[in-house]
């Protein structure tokens, strides 16, 4: 259930979850009809899928809704939602054995401007420092027609030189399997928010969830920042948690004592 993502969100929006407007789109034309409906800017994903995988944000024009209908069909699924635009800030919430455990700011990949260097040298120098990591969690930003349309949209191309201090995205979607970065922010989540993270977990009975939340302000009841979910994950990568550091350390214990409760330590006999 948790994988099928307009199931999903029908069921936390009968839960009382603040969900994205949007709708099932079966050919490229109705998915332009129905982003004409939303009003832009839209985004249009894949009904099943993980790691942002076909997934395309912030769209302005039919043209652009028909070519990211075609990229979500080429991820294998079995159709796609058209959505309006949550606009904020893109965050994980991870749920270990019902309780929140980590949360993360997740920041699209970007580069920032210092007025000498084009966008694609402050591009490649960012992929240097990337495969510089000995931990091997940061992924390298590509050249190509996302980043293309993602700069076409903010006045710019690659050969652009931007001012100093100018952070400039490269990246739609906020995915750290995508190129994104992320922050350890669990100490600023409203407590309204937490319950409902917590309730949804329960609900689709997953002993662990990440719960991707939209929003301008963490710190505030959903009611008031006008935040949404826009999927749960069934199977969430802890990369974003690792990557952020802070509550990251005990999540792997966390993960152990819930399979592993009171005096069992998992040891598995081995006769041979």
């Amino acid at each position: 259930l948790a994988g099928n993502k307009p199931a999903a969100l029908e069921l936390m929006r009968r839960l009382g979850l603040p969900v994205p407007e949007g709708g099932l789109a079966d050919s490229a034309d109705a998915a332009c009809r129905l982003a004409e409906s939303l009003g832009y800017p839209v985004v249009v994903k894949p009904t099943h899928g993980m790691g942002g995988k076909g997934v395309s944000v912030g769209l302005r024009a039919a043209r652009e809704v028909e070519r990211a209908y075609a990229l979500a069909m080429e991820s294998g699924s079995a159709g796609v939602r058209v959505e309006r635009l949550v606009h904020g800030q893109d965050y994980r919430l991870l749920v270990i054995g019902g309780r929140l455990a980590s949360v993360v700011r997740r920041t699209p990949a970007h580069v920032i401007g210092d007025g000498q260097q084009t966008v694609d040298e402050l591009r490649q120098a960012l992929n240097r420092m990337r495969q510089s990591d000995p931990r091997g969690l940061l992924r390298p930003v590509p050249r190509d027609a996302e980043a293309e349309r993602m700069l076409a949209n903010q006045g710019l191309d690659f050969t652009a030189v931007p001012e100093t201090g100018r952070m400039v995205f490269l990246r739609g979607v906020a995915n750290i399997a995508s190129g994104g970065s992320a922050q350890e922010v669990a100490d600023e989540v409203h407590p309204e928010l937490r319950r409902m993270v917590e309730t949804a977990a329960r609900a689709f009975r997953l002993d662990m969830a990440g719960l991707d939340y939209l929003t301008t302000d963490i710190g505030a009841s959903p009611v008031v920042s006008g935040g949404a979910f826009c999927e749960i994950n069934p199977y969430p990568a802890l990369r974003p948690h690792w990557l952020a550091g802070g509550a990251a350390g005990g999540l792997e214990g966390a993960i152990l004592d819930l399979h592993f409760p009171g005096p069992e330590n998992g040891r598995i006999p081995v006769a041979l």
